[in-house]
C-alpha cells in the first residue's frame, strides 16, 4: 500500500523513448502549480462498510478478456492520478468494453491511470441506453492479502497545523460515499458518459467520481476520474497489410539523402509536451527509382531507429499507414504509423479512413500533406497529423507531428562548427542514479551553413583541458550499441541515441556515491567536431564551471579552500581510510612530497596545522 504524501511537479522533458515498452500517458505539461499533499483515508470502526460486490479473493479479479464483442473507445475527461506524486490530468487513450451475451458488459481499467488490466462486470438495459456497474469489484489483488476495489467518492482539502512549528498545510483528503453501491453510464449513440460525476481540470478538491480504494482499510490509492466520456470511432484492422516481421531496422539499399527537419509536434515523457521539430531526417531513394524509405518518420521517436517504405511518383511520396516502427517481443504489441487529430485538451482521435500519407516534393523541399495546426510557439490549439499508435488497441502513444517540412542539406564541405551553447549540469549527488550534461549544439557552422548531423561528434573535457574517456567496459554494461566493439571512446557521434547518449544530453555514472570518484573537480566542457572526407574541424571547448575553482599548489590545502586547517585534516584522514571526500586536491594532499598519500601525510598535515614546519 502506498503512503501518499506527495507534491505536484512537472517532469523533465526527455524527448527520446528510452525503452520499447508500452506507457500510459499520465500527466499534462499544463500542471497545476498549487502544492498538494494527500492524506490516506483510513477506515473508522463502524463508519465504513464495503459496498456493492462482496469481499473477494485473488481469483475473483477478472484478468482475462471475457467472451463477447470487443469495442475500443476513445477516452476523454478529467482525473487525478498518482505516480510518485499527484497530478491533475486529462484522460486520453482508449477504453475497451466487451458486450457479452444477454445484458452483460465488461469494462477494462475503469479507473483512469491505474492500468492493472482488470475487467469489471456490469449490465446494460434492454433499451441499450444505460450501463450499470456495481462498486466494490476488485481491480487488483496483492499477494499480501489485500486488494484495490472500485469506489465512488469525493476529494476535498483540509488544513493541518504542525504542532512544533505552527505552520499550516493543505492536505488533500478523500471520502468514500457509502450510499453509492453502483455507478451508471449513459449510452447515447457512439458516446458513453459517466453519470453524476463533478469537477474540473484545474482543481484537486471538489471532484466527485469513480475511484479506487484498498479493501482492508478503505484508504484511497490516489486515483479518481470525472466527466468521463467514451467515444466509439468504428474499427480498423491494426497494422493491416503489415506484420512485425516486415519492420525495417537496417538502412535499405540506395542513395541516402539528408534533410533538415522542421515543423511542430507533441511528444510524451511522463506528460505531454509541445515541441518544435528539429534535427536531421533521412530518406533512401532505392535503385528502382520508385521506392523510397523514410527513417524515423515521427519526431520524438528517433531512438527506435526504424524505416518505413513508400513510393515516389512525380512530385509525390506516398507512405502506407499501419507500418510497424517498433515491436515488443515480450508483450506482442508494437507501434504503427497512424493518422489522427488531437484537440486542445490533448485527446487523440484516430482517422481510420486515412490509409496512406503523402508528401509533396518542391525542389529541395519536401512537405507532409494535409496536416492541420498552428505553430506551437504560439500556443497549442489542436492539430491533425502523423501519429504513433499501438497496434493491439489503437491507443495513442503521445507523439504526433504536423507542419512537417524536410529541407535538403547542401553537399557537406569541411567547415569549423560553431561553439556549443552554454551547458547545464545535473549532479545526482549522493543519491542513486546518473548525473547528466545537457547541451545545445548549433547545427550551423561558423559561416552559417547547415552541417550534416552524420558528420558531427563531440568530446567531453574536464578541469584543465583533460579529455574524458567513456570506458567501454562500464558504459557497454547498459547495452549501449556504440560500445559493441568494446572500444573506449573519446568522441561520441552527435546523432547517436543510446542508453547514455542523446543528441542534446549525455548521462554519466555515479559521481559522488561510495565507490565512485567524481570525474572532474570544478568544470566540465564540450567541444564539437565536424569531419568531412577525413578532414576534422573542431569548435572551441566551452566550459561550465560547476564548482568553485580549487586553489592548487598549496601543500596541506586538501579541500582547495585556500586555508590549511582542521577541515583538511579531516578530509585527508577520510581519504587514507579509503573514502572519497569531495572536494579533494590530490596535489595538495601529498604533504611530505614522497609521492604517496598515506598516514605519514596526515602526520605532516597535523604538524602544519599546529604551526610547525
Amino acid at each position: 500500500m502506498l503512503g501518499l504524501v506527495v507534491a505536484v511537479s512537472a517532469s523533465a522533458n526527455v524527448t527520446s523513448l528510452k525503452a520499447n515498452a508500452k506507457m500510459s500517458p499520465r500527466s499534462m505539461a499544463q500542471k497545476i502549480e498549487r502544492v498538494a499533499q494527500v492524506k490516506t483515508a483510513k477506515a473508522l470502526p463502524g463508519k465504513f462498510m464495503l459496498k456493492g460486490a462482496p469481499m473477494r479473493a485473488a481469483g475473483d479479479v477478472i484478468t482475462t478478456q471475457p467472451a463477447g464483442e470487443l469495442r475500443t473507445y476513445t477516452r476523454s475527461g478529467e482525473a487525478i492520478t498518482y505516480n510518485e506524486s499527484l497530478s491533475l490530468t486529462l484522460q486520453s487513450g482508449t477504453m475497451n468494453i466487451v458486450f457479452a451475451d444477454g445484458n452483460k458488459v465488461y469494462l477494462q481499467d475503469p479507473v483512469y491511470g491505474l492500468g492493472t488490466g482488470a475487467w469489471v462486470e456490469g449490465t446494460i438495459n434492454a433499451a441499450g441506453t444505460k450501463i450499470t456497474v456495481p462498486t466494490g469489484q476488485y481491480l487488483y489483488w496483492s499477494n499480501s492479502g489485500y486488494g484495490l476495489i472500485l469506489d465512488w467518492g469525493s476529494t476535498f482539502f483540509t488544513t493541518e497545523t504542525d504542532p512544533d512549528t505552527g505552520e499550516e498545510s493543505q492536505i488533500l483528503d478523500y471520502a468514500s460515499d457509502t450510499s453509492v453501491t453502483e455507478v451508471t453510464y449513459t449510452v447515447d449513440g457512439d458516446n458513453i458518459s459517466l453519470d453524476n460525476s463533478l469537477g474540473d481540470a484545474y482543481n484537486f478538491d471538489g471532484s466527485t467520481g469513480l475511484s479506487a480504494i484498498w479493501d482492508d482499510d478503505l484508504s484511497w490509492q490516489g486515483f479518481i476520474e470525472w466527466n468521463t466520456v467514451f467515444t466509439y470511432n468504428g474499427t480498423v484492422e491494426p497494422g493491416e497489410g503489415f506484420d512485425p516481421s516486415s519492420m525495417i531496422t537496417e538502412q535499405p539499399e540506395g542513395e541516402l539523402v539528408e534533410y533538415m527537419r522542421s515543423g511542430d509536434a507533441i511528444i510524451y515523457s511522463s506528460g505531454y509536451y509541445l515541441d518544435e521539430q528539429s534535427g536531421t531526417a533521412y530518406i533512401v531513394y532505392a535503385p528502382d527509382g520508385e521506392t523510397v524509405y523514410l527513417k524515423n518518420p515521427i519526431y520524438g521517436l528517433e531512438s527506435l531507429n526504424t524505416w518505413v517504405k513508400g513510393t515516389i511518383s512525380g512530385n509525390k511520396i506516398t507512405v502506407p499507414l499501419g507500418q510497424f516502427i517498433s515491436w515488443n517481443t515480450s508483450y506482442n504489441y508494437g507501434l504503427i504509423l497512424g493518422w489522427g487529430s488531437v484537440n486542445s485538451s490533448a485527446t487523440f482521435t484516430q482517422d481510420a479512413t486515412v490509409t496512406a500519407i503523402t508528401y509533396t516534393i518542391n525542389g529541395n523541399v519536401i512537405t507532409l500533406d494535409n496536416t492541420v495546426g498552428g505553430a506551437v510557439s504560439g500556443g497549442f490549439s489542436g492539430c491533425t497529423g502523423l501519429a504513433a499508435i499501438w497496434n493491439d488497441d489503437l491507443s495513442w502513444q503521445g507523439f504526433i507531428n504536423w507542419n512537417t517540412v524536410y529541407n535538403k542539406l547542401d553537399e557537406a564541405v569541411p567547415a569549423v562548427p560553431s561553439d556549443p551553447e552554454p551547458l547545464e549540469w545535473t549532479d545526482s549527488g549522493s543519491e542513486d542514479g546518473m548525473s547528466n550534461l545537457y547541451f545545445t549544439i548549433n547545427l550551423e557552422d561558423v559561416n552559417g551553413t547547415l552541417m550534416h548531423e552524420s558528420n558531427l561528434s563531440y568530446s567531453i573535457y574536464v578541469d584543465n583541458d583533460e579529455i574524458f574517456t567513456f570506458d567501454a567496459a562500464t558504459y557497454a554494461a547498459d547495452n549501449s550499441t556504440i560500445f559493441a566493439a568494446g572500444v573506449d571512446l573519446t568522441e561520441i557521434p552527435y546523432n547517436v541515441r543510446d542508453y547514455d547518449f542523446y543528441p542534446q544530453r549525455c548521462y554519466f555514472y555515479r559521481t559522488n556515491a561510495d565507490g565512485f570518484d567524481r570525474f572532474f573537480t570544478w568544470r566540465i566542457g564540450l567541444q564539437v567536431h565536424n569531419t568531412v572526407d577525413g578532414v576534422k574541424n573542431s569548435s572551441n571547448i566551452v566550459y561550465l564551471e560547476v564548482f568553485d575553482e580549487p586553489v592548487t599548489g598549496k601543500p596541506g590545502d586538501v579541500n582547495g579552500d585556500g586555508e590549511v586547517d582542521i577541515e583538511d585534516v579531516t578530509a585527508l584522514i577520510s581519504r587514507v581510510l579509503g573514502n572519497n571526500p569531495d572536494p579533494f586536491i590530490e596535489a595538495n594532499a601529498n604533504v611530505n612530497g614522497e609521492g604517496e598519500i598515506d598516514i605519514e601525510d596526515v602526520t605532516a598535515l597535523i604538524s602544519l596545522v599546529l604551526g610547525n614546519s
